[in-house]
C-alpha cells in the first residue's frame, strides 16, 4: 500500500481496491517487512479511498525465505481474526503469491474465510524455488480462486502444477482520465524540456529487473546519432538500496549528467505529463506481469520499446505500437531506439490499438469472478452434504 514516505508503493493494488470499494466494503491490511536496525516499520499514512491498517512482520533479508509466509501468518492472523469477529468477512483478497498469498490462505483456512490470490509478476521465478514453490502451489490449489494479471503468469502457475480452471486472467486497468494523449509542446514547456530534442521516457521503480543499467549504455551509444537526445527515468528507490547509487554512478561514468533526468517518484498526473512529452517510451525489464507503465505509455499515444516479458508482446506490435527487443539481444537496443525515433508513428492509431480497459472494468471482473467461485464452492458443498 502507498504510504506518505513511499506514495508509489503498491499503486496498482491500491487502484484495483479503490475501484472495488465502489461496490463492496473494503478494508486493507498492509503487512510490512520489518527487521531490527535494518528495516523500520513505516507508520506514515496517506489518504486512500478505503481503510488501511499497517502491520509489521519479521523479515530476515536474504536468508530463510521459506519462513517468510510463516512470519507473516503470525502477524496478520490477530488482525483478521479481530475483523472477522467484529463483522464477518466474506473473503480475503490477497495480492502477490508469496509470502502474502500463502500466509493469507492458511489464516483464511483457520478462520473459515475463503481466500483469493492475485499473481502480479514476481511469482514466475518464485514458483521455481523448491521450498517456496511448493508452498505456493499448495495455496493456489487450495484457495477459493486465483487471479493472474497476465497470461504469462497463468502459464507459469499451470506449469508449476496448478489446475488451469482455477486461474482467471484479469489484467490491470488504466486510468484513461489521466493517461491520454496530450499536446507534446505544452507538456515540454511545463516540464522545462527543449521543444526540439528527441526525448525517451522510462518509468519504473529503481530496481534491477527494470533494466535501467542496460538502457543507459544503449542511450549513450544512441547519442552519437542523436546528440540532443534526452533520457528521463521516472521512478524512485525501492527495496534495492544500492541500485539507485549504481544508476547514478553509471550516469557519471558514461558522461550523461546533462542528458539524463531523474525526477524521482511522482504522482500519476505528472507521470502522464512526462509521457505526453516523449517521442518514445522504453522499458527493458527482465520480468513483468501486466506492465502498467507500458499500458499507460500506449494510452498516451507514445510508441513503446520493450522486452517480450509478461504480456508485453500482446500490446507492443512491431511497427504499429512499438518495437520488441529480446533480453538476449541487448546489444541491439541502441539500434532499436534509433529505429523507434526515426519511424513515423501514428499516435491516434497507437491509442486505437490499445485496449480501453479501466480500473472499474478490472474491479467488476474481479468481483464477478469471486462471486462465481464462491457460488460454485457453496453448490459443491451442498451437493456433497456438507451444507
Amino acid at each position: 500500500m502507498p504510504t506518505a514516505k513511499r506514495p508509489e508503493q503498491g499503486i496498482f493494488v491500491r487502484r484495483r481496491l479503490a475501484a472495488m470499494a465502489a461496490h463492496a466494503d473494503v478494508r486493507a491490511l498492509h503487512a510490512q517487512p520489518w527487521f531490527p536496525l535494518l528495516q523500520s516499520f513505516d507508520r506514515s499514512t496517506t489518504d486512500l479511498e478505503f481503510n488501511v491498517t499497517g502491520q509489521p512482520f519479521l523479515y530476515i533479508p536474504f536468508f530463510l525465505k521459506r519462513f517468510d509466509s510463516w512470519w507473516m501468518r503470525r502477524a496478520i492472523r490477530p488482525v483478521l481474526e479481530r475483523w472477522h469477529g467484529e463483522s464477518s468477512l466474506d473473503l480475503i483478497d490477497a495480492h502477490f503469491g508469496y509470502p502474502t498469498g500463502v500466509a493469507c490462505y492458511h489464516v483464511g483456512r483457520q478462520l473459515g474465510i475463503p481466500t483469493f490470490i492475485t499473481l502480479r509478476g514476481v511469482e514466475a521465478s518464485q514458483l521455481r524455488h523448491p521450498a517456496v514453490g511448493r508452498q505456493m502451489v499448495d495455496a493456489l490449489q487450495g484457495c477459493a480462486g486465483v487471479i493472474a494479471v497476465s497470461h504469462s503468469l497463468k502459464d507459469a502457475a499451470i506449469e508449476a502444477g496448478v489446475d488451469s480452471d482455477r486461474v482467471q486472467v484479469i489484467p490491470n486497468g488504466v486510468d484513461g482520465r489521466v493517461f491520454c494523449p496530450g499536446d507534446r509542446y505544452d507538456a515540454r514547456i511545463r516540464l522545462g524540456l527543449p521543444a526540439d530534442a528527441p526525448i525517451i521516457v522510462s518509468v519504473g521503480s529503481l530496481i534491477e529487473r527494470k533494466g535501467f543499467h542496460l538502457l543507459l549504455p544503449a542511450f549513450a551509444e544512441l547519442r552519437r546519432a542523436y546528440p540532443k537526445s534526452i533520457l528521463v527515468i521516472v521512478g524512485g528507490p525501492s527495496h534495492e538500496i544500492s541500485y539507485p547509487q549504481k544508476i547514478s554512478r553509471l550516469i557519471r561514468e558514461l558522461n550523461l549528467q546533462q542528458a539524463v533526468r531523474l525526477p524521482g517518484a511522482v504522482p500519476p498526473d505528472e507521470v502522464a505529463t512526462w509521457l505526453q512529452a516523449a517521442d518514445l517510451f522504453c522499458l527493458v525489464s527482465s520480468r513483468e506481469g501486466c506492465c502498467n507503465a507500458v499500458l499507460e505509455a500506449l494510452a498516451c499515444g507514445v510508441p513503446v520499446v520493450a522486452t517480450p516479458v509478461g504480456d508485453n508482446s500482446k500490446y507492443v506490435q512491431a511497427g504499429k505500437t512499438g518495437l520488441v527487443v529480446p533480453l538476449e539481444h541487448m546489444t541491439d537496443l541502441s539500434a532499436t531506439l534509433s529505429m523507434g525515433l526515426a519511424h513515423k508513428w501514428d499516435s491516434s492509431e497507437i491509442v486505437r490499438q490499445t485496449t480501453k480497459y479501466s480500473w472499474s472494468d478490472a474491479a467488476n471482473e474481479c468481483i464477478t469472478y469471486m462471486h462465481s467461485r464462491l457460488r460454485a464452492t457453496r453448490n459443491s458443498l451442498e451437493v456433497s452434504g456438507v451444507l
